[in-house]
């Protein structure tokens, strides 16, 4: 079959075994349909063309045909995804940082937004071949969550622009400038988030009914044509690895990537990462027991049973050792859940094993909770700390 690239390319014909998945899919589409109407390169697409009469085939799918030749068979190399994985933790781990392992909990797009001849694009990883999420997107996404309003959370513009380096992004340079906040790297690193497995990855469609409004300003009408469009996307239940590490090795940054793995675990599982997220793509579920973070969060006793408390509610804690051995005040509540207070500089002044009212500020799912300050009200000048335990 004709196609149009360059003679004697020596292409191969079918994605050969152990090759680069991503490269394959890319830079080798023979899928290729030509258009006798047309002339050059204008006559070569992926719809599907009878040779000679330039209309539809509709038993036909040149885009689906291309999208099945990387969803046979899981992609990428075991070992090498095991070995890039281990190293990139044990990195993360060596700055003082945090490494945790989600799986899908719903069909995950990357780099729809790319070009490609199926017209939806995927992020692959060079080195892999595989799909992952670039760590800037990781940084997104948290900055996401936090600048929605998600982690009923008042985080102030001086934290906001130490952790991601800038102001909001509503006018955030305005913004930076007027308070004399000058440009500056985050206090947290944000790592690509990798397979930790081969991958299985499924087709999927997409049906806009009104291409010509949106493309020809034409008034859109029930009398239009569905297109289908196919595109390629992550399996349920595939594993990826997710680390974020602080830049320095000061309390601040320490502090900041502890509250950023917070606002990470919790966007994965509500928000969503990726393209189509607003129709419930990108949805991870909670880190493995089994990972060396979760464990460390999460005592074996708890991992069959879930927080009680709701946010808002008023409950004693009891200061705890730092699990996580890093020296922060952390607090358990009665139901054997743990965890800090959210903002920086208000965590009650208690010893280990003296106790404390505080605020459920949000809670994790089968993880633990961030505290807050009891709000004030009309009747109350101040918090309430419990005189029998509490130092003065």
């Amino acid at each position: 079959m004709k196609t149009p690239i360059y003679n004697n390319n020596n292409a191969p014909g079918s994605l050969p075994k152990d090759a680069n998945t991503g490269l394959w899919f890319d830079k080798f589409c023979n899928q290729w349909r030509r258009d006798s109407q047309k002339s050059g390169l204008a006559a070569w697409s992926l719809k599907a063309f009878v040779e000679g009469q330039g209309k539809d085939r509709r038993d036909i799918n040149p885009k689906l045909d291309w999208i099945g030749t990387v969803t046979a068979e899981a992609v990428g190399d075991k070992d090498l995804l095991v070995e890039h994985a281990g190293r990139m933790a044990a990195l993360a781990r060596a700055c003082g940082g945090e490494v945790l392992h989600f799986k899908t909990a719903s069909r995950f797009a990357t780099g729809l937004g790319r070009e490609h001849p199926i017209e939806n694009g995927f992020a692959w990883h060079p080195a892999l071949g595989t799909p992952f999420l670039p760590g800037s997107s990781v940084k997104g996404l948290v900055r996401a969550w936090v600048e929605g309003g998600w982690s009923e959370e008042t985080i102030d513009p001086a934290t906001f622009h130490g952790i991601f380096g800038s102001d909001y992004r509503k006018g955030s340079i305005r913004h930076d400038e007027t308070r004399c906040l000058a440009p500056q790297s985050g206090t947290v690193i944000f790592f690509d988030a990798l397979p930790v497995a081969p991958v299985q990855l499924k087709a999927d469609v997409m049906t806009p009914h009104y291409g010509d409004y949106y493309e020809k300003r034409k008034v859109p009408g029930d009398w239009l044509s569905p297109n289908p469009i196919p595109f390629l996307t992550v399996a349920v239940g595939q594993s990826f690895q997710f680390a974020l590490a602080p830049r320095a090795t000061g309390e601040r940054d320490k502090q900041d990537c502890a509250r950023a793995i917070q606002w990470l675990k919790a966007a994965l599982i509500w928000l969503g990462a990726g393209a189509k997220t607003a129709v419930g793509y990108g949805r991870f579920s909670a880190p493995e027991a089994a990972t060396a973070s979760a464990a460390s969060t999460i005592p074996p006793s708890q991992s069959k049973k879930a927080p009680v408390h709701k946010i808002g509610d008023r409950v004693t804690v009891t200061r705890i050792p730092d699990p996580k051995g890093k020296d922060r005040i952390w607090f358990q509540a009665d139901d054997g859940f743990s965890g800090v207070v959210v903002l920086a500089g208000t965590s009650p002044s208690v010893e280990i094993g003296q106790t404390v009212e505080l605020e459920i500020a949000s809670v994790m799912a089968g993880q633990g909770y961030n505290f807050r300050l009891p709000r004030v009200s009309p009747l109350s000048a101040k918090p309430h700390f419990d005189k029998r335990t509490t130092q003065r």
